[in-house]
């Protein structure tokens, strides 16, 4: 007998986020399986499905990002759900006002920590969670990628909060190490799914590199490189997220109440379909 809360976790996952300087596009797999092989019963299999939603959306008035998840995600109840409480403490901290990107995060980070502890303290979860919530857009208008990585350590738990480094062309990526290896170096045998950025990639080859990276990871040929790369698949969704209109015609638009869902910077190229 398994306990009810072990993680529900995505083994292999693919999430690509190139960054251009006219934005970054996001893609993603659809797939979540369970991960403890013994424990994967009926009710877990059930529970599998290849339409997963695996970005979302932020918008405040001083920042605009797609987020993503990966790692564990849920308990096998689901009575504690990553994805549902980055959400709510989200939407906790909508009206405080950040000077810095750094200080955003730093207080969700703070937050979803407190969140997971009261889970783990109500025994809704069994383990801490190993997880990463990566973020990808504009604080400010400032480009930024930053990762929330939470992990096990030891008894206890830790969590750090990560920037990185941009430049125009560069990649964020997760999935199978040995083909996002073969993909960065421009491997002959993947370049029919996607080709390396350059510096002056524009946002609709950078969203073509990230729905064709999550297709490469998915493929067969992936497949007969690395078996856990069975783990990727199901319904590929994309978003770009791009520089918000900061011009005084557009503020004005804003302030009259026009235009304002077409000025968030992040659009959907392909829905989830959950």
């Amino acid at each position: 007998m398994f306990p009810p809360a072990w993680l529900k976790r995505v083994r292999m996952t693919a999430i690509a986020i190139p960054y251009t300087s006219s934005g970054f596009a996001i893609a993603a797999d659809g797939r979540q399986q369970w991960e403890h092989e013994p424990s994967r019963d009926v009710a877990t299999r059930d529970a599998e499905s290849d339409a997963v939603q695996k970005i979302f959306q932020i918008e405040r008035r001083d920042a605009t990002f797609a987020f993503t998840l990966s790692g564990d995600v849920a308990s096998r109840d689901r009575s504690f759900d990553l994805g549902t409480e980055v959400r709510n403490q989200l939407t906790q901290l909508q009206r405080t006002r950040f000077g810095r990107a750094r200080g955003f995060m730093e207080a969700l980070s703070e937050r979803v920590v407190g969140a997971i502890q009261t889970a783990k303290g109500e025994g809704r979860i069994e383990h801490y969670p190993e997880s990463e919530i990566t973020l990808a857009g504009y604080f400010r208008g400032v480009p930024c990628l930053v990762n929330i990585q939470f992990q096990r350590y030891g008894a206890g738990f830790r969590h750090r909060v990560i920037f990185r480094d941009l430049q125009p062309g560069a990649h964020f990526l997760t999935g199978s190490d040995l083909i996002t290896r073969l993909v960065s170096r421009g491997d002959e045998r993947f370049v029919q799914f996607c080709k390396p950025l350059d510096e002056d990639a524009s946002v609709q080859a950078a969203t073509d590199f990230a729905i064709g990276y999550v297709r490469a990871c998915s493929s067969a040929l992936a497949r007969g490189l690395d078996p856990d790369c069975s783990r990727i698949g199901g319904h590929i969704h994309a978003a770009v997220v791009t520089p918000p209109d900061r011009s005084l015609r557009a503020r004005f638009r804003r302030w009259l109440g026009r235009g304002a869902a077409s000025q968030t910077g992040f659009q959907w190229i392909r829905p989830p379909l959950s």
